[in-house]
């Protein structure tokens, strides 16, 4: 038995831009999908490889709550000499949160992006940072 929404941690062994995993695309992909990567796991950690620079991870919920239904614990975000873990099980929680949430916003509509800058969520057209307490707040600027 596998949950529900797990897919099998299949990856292609070529470049790809968008990631594939059980031949099922991914909504991942590196400075909008113009730039290629690699993809391999180590234990129960992704690992995603720039093959030509780049500054800018994308990904949605959807996309995170999969890995982790999957059993990858984080993932590993490597551009240059850069690398960035992300937990796949970090849960959002605040007042901001559960306004969107009544909103009836859900996992997919938040979109993330990740950089050596940190880590900005966008929803509803806002961004967003989590604090300490991976509570939404409003990004400044």
């Amino acid at each position: 038995m596998t949950l529900y929404g797990a897919l099998r941690l299949d990856l292609p062994e070529s470049t790809m831009t968008m990631l594939m995993l059980d031949d099922t695309p991914l909504e991942i992909v590196l400075d909008e999908g113009t730039r290629p990567f690699t993809a391999q796991i180590d234990a129960d950690k992704l690992i995603l490889a720039s093959e030509t620079g780049g500054d800018t991870w994308s990904m949605n919920g959807l996309a995170i709550k999969t890995l982790m239904n999957s059993g990858i614990s984080a993932i590993m975000f490597k551009t240059g000499s850069t690398v960035i873990e992300f937990p796949t099980s970090r849960v959002m929680q605040g007042e901001l949160y559960s306004r969107l949430c009544m909103e009836g916003y859900v996992t997919a509509d938040y979109e993330y992006r990740v950089s050596e800058n940190g880590t900005s969520i966008s929803v509803a057209g806002k961004n967003y940072i989590l604090d300490a307490d991976n509570a939404l707040v409003p990004a400044e600027g």
